[in-house]
C-alpha cells in the first residue's frame, strides 16, 4: 500500500470488490459460492485499514478519533440504506428472468466500481498534494504532524519486507492484546450484522424464545415478508447517532479508554437484557435491539483510535492492516456458532444474547484492564529506563530521549506518584521500542 499509493490501492480494491460482488448473480453451486466469497474477502480486508492508514497522514493523534467516527457512520449509514434498497432489490424477483437474490447483488456491487473510479481519479496521496490546501496550510499541517511524528521513525527506514513487518507487528504487546479484544469484538458485531434481520422477523412472529427461532415464517404477502430488512435501519441509525456523541464527547475529553469500554460494557448489559424484554413486549424486545446497536457502535470510533496509537513507531504501517486481518476471524466465528447454537439450544436466541452479552461486556473489561496494565507493561519491558515521560496536547505520554538516564527515570517516577496524570495518559513508544 505504501509503495504503489493509498489511491491506486483503495481504487483497485473497491473496483475489485464491486465486480466480485456482483458476480455472486452468478453462482450456480458451493464451490462457485465460497470462491468468489473469498475473493471477496481478500478485496475487503485491506480497504478499512487503508483508509485508517490515509487518514492518520491527514490528521493528528489527538484529532483522530472523529475522522474515524465518520467512517463508522458511514458503515451504518449504508446499513441504513442497504436495508430497504435490499429489500426493493428482493421484490424485483422474476423481472427479466432473474431472480430476487440475483438482482440484489448484481446491483450493489455498481455503487464500489463508480466509487473505486472515483478514489483513483480524485484523492490525494498526502496533504502536500491536496488541492483545497493552499501553501501556509500545507505547511502548517506538515509542521504540526512531523510533532507528532517525531518518535516514530521516517517512513524510509520501516521495513518493505513482509516478513520483517510482520515481526514487527507480533512483537507489539499492546496490538495483539487489541487485536485478541478486536476478535471477541468482531464475533458479537458481525452476529448482530447478520443476523439482526432473521432476530426481529423471530420476533414479530413471537418465535425469538422458541426451538423454532431460526426457521422461515410461513408463507406472507411480499411486503410483510421485508418489513424485517426494513426495520433493520433503526438500530443502524440508532447507531449512528450514538456513534457520533461519544467520539465527540471522546475527541473532546481526550480519552478513548473508558468511552470506549463502558460503550461495549453497556451493550453487553443490553444483549443479556434482550430475553428478558422480549418476553415483556416486542416493542420492548426491539428497543433492547436498538440500545445494543447504539452501544456497539459507540464503542468503535475510540477503539480504533486506541489502536491507532498502539501502531505508532515501526509498526504504524503494519499495526491497522495486521489487527483489521486478524479481528475479521471473530467475524466468522460468531455468526456460524450463532445458527448451531440456535438449532440447538431449543431456546431459541436466548442462549446467543447471553454468550453474545458476556463477551462484548469481557470487552469492556479488557480495555479498561489495558489501561492500567500497558504502563506497567512498558516499565518491565525498560521502556521507561532511559525516557522521560510528557504529557501532550492529546493526553497520551510521548516518550521522548533524554541524554541524561537518571534524571530522566527520576523524571518518569516524579510523574507516575501523579494519580491525576496517570489516569489519564497512556504510553507511546519511542523510536527504539516500538510496543506503541
Amino acid at each position: 500500500m505504501v509503495r504503489v499509493g493509498v489511491r491506486r490501492w483503495l481504487s483497485v480494491l473497491l473496483v475489485g470488490w464491486g465486480v466480485a460482488a456482483s458476480c455472486f448473480a452468478l453462482i450456480y453451486n458451493a464451490p462457485t459460492f465460497f470462491t468468489l466469497r473469498l475473493v471477496l474477502g481478500v478485496f475487503e480486508a485491506g480497504a478499512l485499514p487503508a483508509m485508517w492508514y490515509h487518514l492518520s497522514q491527514f490528521y493528528p493523534q489527538e484529532r483522530l478519533t472523529k475522522p474515524y467516527m465518520y467512517l463508522t457512520v458511514g458503515i451504518l449509514i449504508a446499513q441504513i440504506v442497504g436495508g430497504p434498497l435490499a429489500a426493493g432489490f428482493l421484490a424485483m424477483d422474476g423481472v427479466r428472468g432473474l431472480q430476487g437474490w440475483q438482482w440484489l447483488f448484481m446491483l450493489e456491487g455498481i455503487p464500489s466500481i463508480v466509487m473505486g473510479v472515483v478514489i483513483g481519479l480524485t484523492i490525494p496521496e498526502s496533504p502536500q498534494s491536496a488541492t483545497w490546501l493552499t501553501d501556509s496550510e500545507k505547511e502548517l499541517l506538515a509542521t504540526d504532524m512531523a510533532e507528532h511524528r517525531k518518535n516514530s521513525p521516517p517512513r524510509e527506514q520501516i521495513p518493505k519486507n513482509p516478513i520483517k513487518l510482520l515481526k514487527i507487528g507480533f512483537s507489539n504487546p499492546i496490538l495483539l492484546y487489541l487485536t485478541f479484544v478486536g476478535i471477541l469484538q468482531a464475533c458479537t458485531s458481525h452476529t448482530y450484522i447478520l443476523w439482526l434481520p432473521t432476530i426481529i422477523e423471530a420476533l414479530l412472529h413471537g418465535r425469538v424464545l422458541s426451538s423454532q427461532a431460526g426457521e422461515k415464517p410461513p408463507p406472507a404477502n411480499k411486503t410483510l415478508s421485508l418489513l424485517p430488512i426494513i426495520l433493520t435501519c433503526v438500530p443502524y441509525l440508532a447507531g449512528a447517532l450514538a456513534a457520533g456523541i461519544v467520539a465527540a464527547s471522546s475527541q473532546r475529553r481526550k480519552e478513548a479508554y473508558y468511552h470506549s469500554a463502558l460503550s461495549m460494557l453497556s451493550a453487553g448489559v443490553f444483549f443479556v437484557l434482550f430475553p428478558v424484554l422480549a418476553k415483556v413486549h416486542i416493542i420492548a424486545g426491539f428497543a433492547c435491539l436498538v440500545l445494543v446497536a447504539s452501544a456497539g457502535s459507540a464503542a468503535v470510533p475510540p477503539k480504533i483510535s486506541l489502536v491507532a496509537h498502539a501502531s505508532r513507531g515501526p509498526s504504524q504501517v503494519i499495526g491497522m492492516p495486521l489487527y483489521n486481518s486478524i479481528s475479521v476471524l471473530g467475524g466468522f466465528v460468531g455468526p456460524f456458532a450463532t445458527g448451531a447454537i440456535v438449532q440447538t439450544s431449543g431456546g431459541g436466541f436466548t442462549v446467543v444474547s447471553i454468550i453474545m452479552g458476556a463477551i462484548i461486556f469481557t470487552c469492556g473489561l479488557l480495555i479498561i484492564a489495558l489501561k492500567f496494565w500497558e504502563p506497567c507493561l512498558l516499565r518491565r519491558r525498560g521502556d521507561t529506563a532511559d525516557a522521560a515521560w510528557e504529557q501532550c496536547s492529546t493526553g497520551l505520554p510521548v516518550l521522548q530521549k533524554n541524554s541524561n538516564s537518571t534524571d530522566s527515570f527520576s523524571r518518569t517516577a516524579e510523574i507516575m506518584k501523579d494519580a491525576d496524570v496517570a489516569s489519564t495518559v497512556r504510553v507511546r513508544g519511542t523510536v527504539n521500542h516500538h510496543p506503541q
